[in-house]
């Protein structure tokens, strides 16, 4: 078994701003997990 963490500096950006943050994952016993990883980012157009 194994965590992923994903930092992130907010919550939100503009859709005209670039997402940027940090993606990392480890197994429960500390040792790094090594892989790729693909980020989909999807624009909310509801009501607030």
């Amino acid at each position: 078994m194994y965590e992923v963490k994903v930092e992130l500096p907010k919550d939100w950006v503009l859709a005209s701003e670039a997402v940027v943050g940090t993606i990392s994952a480890e197994y429960r016993f500390g040792k790094p997990v090594r892989g790729e990883v693909e980020v989909v980012a999807s624009r909310y157009v509801g009501v607030w």
